[in-house]
């Protein structure tokens, strides 16, 4: 299409955008409709994703299109806001689709590495007009993890385990746990250290933030070992004495079913 044609199209589609968008505010004026959506795109890197959706309301023809930004945490996609593309209105309804679309994730090294969290899109505006130039939003870095300031040490002959502020150096009060204690983990999220009493035979959770102990969960015989799965949903146990792994659920503390594991299993990890 030449110049002058394209032109043309421009007027005409405009027009007609215009006309249908009065007409369409005339008749649904006395019963106002909730506003309708369709998502036109989603792409989904390592901890970033990004989903654009078209919003009209009523039955109006133009669209507003947003792009929801999601960061992955403990597994989990949590919103970390939203950002309009373009202009309210400036997309048409039954076209608005993705041209090109470019997602780029926050690398904090090294310097040269992507500094925020970025979309880059270009939307067709309609069949005649074409694609859109370049649009980008930006969500920036991500907040910092709050700082972890704590050391906790197993001491196997007392049956406790040390907390110290790696700070200052300060050693905190001895917590008791079960006998034998040889090993530790930490969830994700910092909450709760699990402490493995390999002559307990238990696993004795202990919260981070007032370092109280959990009732003792009950798992096979000499357990020596524990990793936790990183969306911190799942405890796995080696237990060396039985052979087995005993997998518990953070979230109710509760013991599943013993997994078979070679003789004497000795270390463990998750993927």
């Amino acid at each position: 299409m030449n110049s002058s044609l394209r032109g043309v199209a421009a007027v005409c589609v405009a027009g007609l955008l215009a006309l249908l968008s009065a007409a369409g505010a005339t008749a649904g004026g006395a019963s106002a409709s909730p506003p309708q959506q369709r998502q036109i795109a989603e792409t989904t890197l390592t901890s970033f994703k990004v989903v654009l959706t078209a919003t009209r309301v009523g039955t109006g023809l133009r669209a507003t299109v947003t792009a929801a930004g999601y960061q992955n945490s403990a597994g989990r996609w949590k919103l970390i806001g939203q950002k309009r593309i373009g202009a309210a209105g400036q997309w048409f309804w039954y076209s608005a689709a993705v041209c090109g679309l470019t997602v780029t994730e926050l690398k904090p090294l090294p310097s040269s590495a992507a500094p925020s969290d970025t979309v880059t899109v270009s939307l067709l505006m309609t069949p005649a007009l074409g694609c859109s130039g370049n649009i980008s939003a930006s969500w920036g870095p991500a907040s910092p993890p709050p700082a972890r300031t704590t050391v906790c040490v197993v001491n196997r002959d007392s049956s406790t385990v040390t907390p110290i502020n790696a700070a200052t150096g300060t050693v905190g009060t001895a917590i008791s746990v079960g006998r034998d204690p040889v090993a530790i983990a930490i969830t994700p999220d910092h909450k709760t250290a699990y402490v493995v009493n390999y002559m307990s035979g238990t696993i004795t959770p202990v919260s981070t933030a007032t370092n109280t102990v959990g009732k003792a969960i009950t798992v096979g015989t000499n357990p020596d070992a524990i990793a936790i799965t990183p969306d911190g949903k799942t405890a796995y146990v080696a237990n060396a004495g039985s052979g087995t792994v005993t997998p518990i659920s953070t979230a109710t503390n509760t013991p599943g079913k013993a997994i078979k594991a070679g003789s004497q299993p000795w270390a463990i990890a998750t993927t």
